[in-house]
């Protein structure tokens, strides 16, 4: 039996190659397994810290229970605005759409605690931000640290509403007229539809 060697140089030299082309593709996947993990772990430390400057923010602001509104206290507005904004770099920093989402979450929840704090009629007028005490110059509240708090409790345009992603017909698949709340709803809709029906 004769060996040909061309042929077991050609087998030899396929299989290295094959090998090469399997270690190049394991050491990629190894490589984005290690960002993911890294950006995974970056992110998972933000999210806290994030979550931390939200409730900051939040807490800064004492209510008076005298009038049941915010204390207006310049150095409290520009405290929990700087809060605001650090929040906003810590989550521009995020990596992963997971935490992502879950920083969105903090988000929305603080957002509606902010607008709550914030929606009340006194607040229409100027009087409210401006010192009190007759001197010349009224500036109290900082403006730019009111508009930064505003800006944060109100609903950004801009944030695609996980309700528009479904249909009435959509939920009325899922059955929601269960039950006490759901028969209420089932009623809801059809006062509702009664007053469309006389307005036309």
């Amino acid at each position: 039996m004769t060996v040909d060697l061309e042929l077991l140089r050609t087998i030899f030299s396929g299989a290295t190659l094959v090998s090469v082309v399997i270690a190049y593709f394991s050491l990629r996947a190894t490589k984005k397994k290690q960002q993911d993990d890294f950006d995974a772990n970056h992110d998972k430390e933000i999210i806290v810290q994030a979550k931390l400057s939200l409730g900051w923010a939040y807490e800064t602001i004492e209510i008076s229970s005298e009038s049941n509104m915010p204390k207006a206290d310049r150095l409290m507005w520009l405290t929990s605005a700087r809060h605001i904004l650090r929040y906003y770099n810590l989550r521009d920093s995020l990596k992963t759409s997971m935490y992502k989402t879950i920083c969105a979450e903090h988000e929305e929840y603080s957002r509606h605690k902010f607008y709550r704090m914030f929606f009340n009629s006194n607040f229409l007028f100027g009087s409210y931000f401006k010192k009190s005490d007759g001197s010349g110059y009224s500036e109290n509240i900082e403006v730019r640290s009111a508009m930064v708090l505003s800006i944060f409790s109100q609903w950004n345009d801009n944030i695609v509403d996980p309700i528009d992603s479904f249909t009435k017909e959509d939920l009325e698949a899922q059955n929601p007229y269960r039950g006490d709340l759901g028969r209420g709803i089932q009623h809801y809709q059809e006062i509702l539809e009664c007053e469309l029906s006389k307005m036309k």
